[in-house]
This record gives C-alpha cells, structure tokens and sequence, in this order.
C-alpha cells in the first residue's frame, strides 16, 4: 500500500508540479522524474518479493486450467480446498492465476528484466541523480544540511546549549 502511494505521490508530482519549459511550455521537474526513473526501476523488483514471501507457494498450485474449474468432479474438491474469508474458490484461483502471470510466469520473467533495465543502467541512473542533484543545486543544499547538523556537536558533546 505504501508503495502504490509513493507512486500516486510520484506521478501527481510529475503531473501537477512541473517546471516551465520553451514557449510558455511545461514539463515534469527533474528532480521528480529522476526520483520516479531510480525508483520504478528496483520496486518492481520489491513486489515481485512481497508477493512471493506472502503467499508462498499458492500461486504455482493452482489448477493447470478452467476444465479443472469447470469439471463436477474435481469442483467439490476445488472449493473446499480454495475457499477463503471473503471470497469463493473460483474468484480465489482467478486472483491467483493472476498473480502468477504477474510474477511467476516467463512474461513477469521479461517484464521484471524490462523493468529493470527500461530507464538505462543501474549506475547510471544514480549517477544521473548526482549529476543533475549537482546542476540543480539540490546536491549543495544536503551538504549544507549535513554541515549544519554536525555544527551541532563536537567531541565533548551538544555545542548550542539548547541540546545539553
């Protein structure tokens, strides 16, 4: 949930605090864009982990096909052994089979590469945020930040006498 809502809070970003660009023109910040490239590029990745660790194996036991589902005989069964809290077993073996597709299946193998590599290197990307960070000023104001902080105390303790 936390991560959907980073990425809600990333794209209203990008969307409604842009910078002016050529012509009277807009475009998403840098700074946003750039958070949201890092970013995108090694949550899927997270995911794909989460799914995984909290489901466990389900995913990869459910029934090979809808003859399966369908069939008389093995649809007692089915529902007796897929059935869950809030849902029946039908809707259950629908979400996971979904899931499957999503992280388990030879497509979410080519996906998560693709979602991996899409916005270029992994080193590069960082240093693409250093770079700009630097252009954009933004890289001298977390050092002044730093230097700030550690104004604040030295080897014999708190120097502002706010902090003793």
């Amino acid at each position: 949930i936390a991560t959907r809502d980073l990425f809600w809070a990333l794209s209203a970003a990008l969307a409604l605090d842009p910078a002016g660009s050529m012509g009277g023109s807009v475009v998403p910040k840098l700074e946003h864009a750039i958070g949201a490239r890092v970013q995108a590029a090694q949550t899927w990745h997270r995911v794909r982990e989460l799914f995984e660790l909290h489901l466990g194996g389900a995913p990869l036991v459910a029934p090979a096909s809808v003859a399966d589902v369908v069939s008389d005989e093995l649809r007692p069964t089915l529902d007796r052994f897929y059935r869950g809290s809030d849902r029946n077993a039908g809707d259950r073996i629908k979400l996971f089979k979904l899931i499957w597709e999503a992280v388990g299946s030879e497509f979410a193998g080519r996906h998560a590469l693709y979602e991996r590599n899409y916005s270029g290197n992994f080193e590069q990307m960082r240093l693409d945020a250093l770079t700009f960070a630097q252009r954009l000023g933004s890289a001298r104001d977390m050092e002044a930040l730093v230097d700030e902080c550690l104004a604040d105390y030295d080897t014999e303790g708190w120097v502002d006498d706010t902090w003793r």
